[in-house]
């Protein structure tokens, strides 16, 4: 096996393009049934789901999909504003350079499904205006605008929820797909991003399904150059059903092979991989996330999380579910031992105690 060619190969991080081989279509709620759901359905979607469980990649799907009487136009957010000094105008203005990009791109005759990739300088007018002109444009022309904005979900919850509000200024002119922070849709405050949007989740797999579904992600990836089943059934496992987080175990079990000199991943490479990534989720977790994770392996329900910890937790994949907002909850496999150390640590103190 060339391990250097199977690290080289995965590309964890790099959402797929629309028109990919190498794409997989998602055994549910994936790019193919986003965008029916779009086509049929005017009301603007709200897309969420913890971070590596391929939401760009489906966007991409989406958009590429959608047919010809739609003019969908892909606003990448976190490639073209600075999310940290977010507006809504810059994003009225990401829209219409993206559509102007589209229309350039379509005039050559070599777009594909009409997407729009953001380019071009912002105008001088209130770009509130300069959108609401350029979609018109196209309305003029026939063809319904359906704007797939990715990258919003990277932003502060405060900047997000302004922009979520502010775009729905152009519901009654085109359609919204907009990949969002879970936060705005956890909790009390919910209701007022659930009263406009339609919630479309992309959910980590469970694992019967997820095995499959990941085997051949990785075989389309590797050109059918895959590892033990054995392994791959245990990279499922330990990923929690995210595609990014299954890709990046195998990558850096497959590295630390190739850097030992060895023809295979072994036992000692994947054992690395796995206390690699463990690591790095656990840094991720703010202080008391622990303990409150211990009490949910004690029996305690996931009401005892605070609305903020429940959807940080959701987000980062730390908690998994196919209901994880509803109270449908487990702890990702990388982090499940060393909670339940914790877990049982606390028991045998309030033991000790009483």
């Amino acid at each position: 096996m060339d391990l250097t060619a199977f690290v080289r190969a995965l590309s964890p991080n790099r959402p797929l393009a629309a028109d990919d081989p190498r794409y997989v279509e998602r055994p549910e709620n994936g790019g193919e049934h986003l965008a029916r759901i779009a086509r049929i359905d005017p009301d603007p979607i709200a897309v969420f789901g913890p971070a590596g469980v391929g939401k760009s990649t489906e966007l991409l799907r989406a958009a590429h999909r959608l047919g010809e009487s739609v003019a969908p136009v892909l606003v990448q957010l976190d490639r073209v504003i600075d999310l940290s000094d977010l507006t809504l105008e810059r994003v009225f203005d990401a829209c219409s350079d993206a559509i102007e990009s589209a229309v350039r791109r379509l005039s050559s005759a070599v777009a594909v499904a009409a997407m729009g990739v953001i380019a071009g300088p912002v105008g001088k007018r209130p770009a509130y205006d300069r959108l609401l002109d350029a979609i018109r444009a196209r309305t003029r022309d026939g063809q319904r605008t359906i704007f797939l904005v990715d990258g919003l979900e990277k932003a502060d919850e405060r900047s997000a929820r302004v922009v979520l509000d502010g775009l729905l200024r152009l519901a009654p002119e085109a359609g919204l797909v907009v990949v969002v922070p879970p936060s705005l849709l956890i909790g009390p405050a919910s209701y007022r991003a659930m009263e406009d949007y339609r919630p479309f989740s992309v959910n980590p797999l469970p694992h019967v399904i997820a095995r499959d579904f990941l085997g051949s992600v990785l075989d389309h990836r590797v050109d059918g150059a895959v590892p033990n089943p054995m392994l791959i059934d245990e990279a499922a496992w330990m990923s929690g059903g995210i595609t990014r987080t299954f890709l990046s175990l195998l990558k850096s079990a497959a590295l630390y092979a190739a850097l030992a000199d060895r023809d295979a991943i072994g036992a000692a490479d994947w054992d690395s991989a796995v206390t690699e990534h463990a690591e790095a989720m656990a840094r991720i977790l703010a202080g008391g996330d622990i303990d409150l994770l211990a009490r949910l392996v004690n029996g305690a329900g996931i009401d005892v999380l605070p609305t903020e910890a429940r959807a940080r937790l959701i987000s980062h994949g730390v908690l998994l579910g196919a209901d994880v907002a509803a109270g449908l909850a487990a702890i990702h496999p990388l982090l499940q031992r060393r909670v339940e150390a914790i877990a049982r640590a606390s028991l045998l103190r309030d033991a000790r105690g009483s």
